[in-house]
């Protein structure tokens, strides 16, 4: 393929995925509930990462405790709840990635299988006004 045509590619996903997250962030903003929220992430979350599977955890009302809140992919996660400080994302503050054919820094609450198809993870935190 040519350079031209490989950019020409890049470009083409590029503009899907910017109008994925318009259409994405439209529909966030007429939700009548948190619930509708969640599963406007877990349904756009699976177009933008359509060979990928991951998972939301919000914080419990002690701020130190994470719960499960939508899941998407193949792989759903062995956790349903786990502490901050079994995450190495929310104790830094910024992204934690692994590569698990690496040695690396697992997060504690993030299982890997060897027989699955998968070799990297990535811990993000977030925060958000929820009104």
């Amino acid at each position: 393929m040519s350079n031209l045509v490989h950019s020409l590619v890049e470009l083409e996903n590029h503009n899907r995925e910017l109008v994925t997250l318009t259409e994405m962030g439209d529909m966030l903003q007429i939700c009548a509930s948190i619930d509708e929220a969640y599963t406007i992430v877990a349904s756009y979350a699976q177009k933008l990462f359509p060979d990928c599977s991951g998972a939301l955890y919000m914080s419990i009302e002690d701020k130190t405790s994470y719960q499960l809140t939508i899941s998407w992919g193949e792989h759903l996660p062995d956790e349903l709840t786990f502490t901050a400080n079994v995450c190495w994302a929310l104790r830094r503050g910024r992204a934690h990635s692994v590569d698990f054919t690496k040695d690396a820094l697992v997060c504690q609450h993030a299982t890997y299988l060897p027989n699955h198809d998968y070799t990297n993870s990535i811990c993000v935190p977030m925060g958000a006004l929820v009104r």
